[in-house]
């Protein structure tokens, strides 16, 4: 039988700081984020060369792509971000998009409380069995281990919904992206999340002194793993299962370009006219996000 983990609880339930409760308010429901994402993956599809696209991997992708979509209309409207130039949110979202769905992902497996480590419970409702990865390629069983690990860690120490939140931003608003034209804002755009994030651990969580390091250790598992996957999808992608014409392989393209962890860093040519999903929001030309965002109910914390 499989042992029960403990679940443990904030010691002080008052308010969060106010920062917390602001970058919060710009979270999407699961409903808003489910509109957006079961259409596609009921309509029918046709691929590239008119064959229907069918098979587990393009339902995959048709949904990731809506969840990026849904990332992207996030980002823009939320604190500190909506203050940034177009190309440095863009160079942002490139670097951090695979580590926003993971950690996404793995909150819901914490929120949802899902007993059984195999079974992992999707934003669509559904479970799905990770044993189903291990019987693939060694990368994607290499990731499923990995994934494991995180969201047992995560249930161990029940990360809550406003941790969950600012381990968000922090992944978002990283300093050290190469190219940022106004690197000081995001700098001090983190450092005021990571402060807010620490006097909360320290006020909410007494009695367990470590715990906000203990959460910032998690992020460099959380990158390893975010690898793991880029690169397993820059192989679909390489072997033509991931469209050219879409957000994912921009995205995909677009990180391996600005990281050295991939073993194989031959890149084909960057578009001379990149494709509309490149260009997921037009800001520019104030363009509006599809998606209303309100006040979170998903993710709602406990009060009990």
């Amino acid at each position: 039988q499989q042992q029960q983990q403990q679940q443990v609880a904030p010691t002080d339930l008052s308010s969060p700081p106010k920062l917390l409760l602001e970058l919060a308010s710009s979270e999407p429901t699961i409903e808003s984020i489910r509109a957006r994402v079961l259409p596609v993956l009921h309509a029918p599809h046709m691929s590239d060369n008119g064959d229907g696209g069918g098979g587990l991997f393009n339902v995959f992708i048709r949904g990731l792509e809506q969840l990026l979509f849904c990332f992207v209309d996030w980002a823009r409207c939320s604190c500190f971000f909506k203050e940034l130039q177009v190309e440095d949110q863009m160079k942002l979202l490139q670097n951090s998009w695979s580590n926003l769905v993971l950690l996404d992902h793995i909150y819901r497996q914490v929120s949802t409380n899902q007993d059984n480590e195999n079974m992992m419970s999707l934003i669509t409702g559904h479970c799905f069995d990770l044993r189903l990865l291990h019987a693939h390629c060694n990368i994607l069983s290499q990731a499923a281990t990995k994934l494991q690990i995180l969201v047992a860690r995560f249930k161990k120490c029940s990360l809550d919904y406003y941790e969950f939140i600012a381990l968000k931003f922090l992944v978002l608003l990283n300093p050290d992206v190469g190219g940022l034209s106004d690197k000081l804002l995001v700098e001090r755009s983190q450092q005021q999340v990571n402060s807010s994030l620490m006097d909360y651990c320290l006020n909410c969580w007494r009695g367990q002194p470590d715990r906000f390091q203990l959460l910032i250790v998690q992020l460099k598992q959380l990158t390893a793993l975010s690898h793991l996957c880029e690169e397993y999808l820059f192989m679909k992608q390489s072997a033509g299962e991931v469209p050219l014409n879409s957000l994912v392989t921009e995205m995909l393209l677009a990180s391996r370009r600005r990281s050295p962890h991939f073993i194989n860093n031959n890149l084909p040519p960057t578009h001379s006219n990149p494709p509309a999903s490149a260009d997921p929001y037009p800001l520019a030309a104030g363009g509006q996000p599809p998606i209303t965002q309100t006040t979170p109910t998903h993710h709602t914390p406990q009060t009990n």
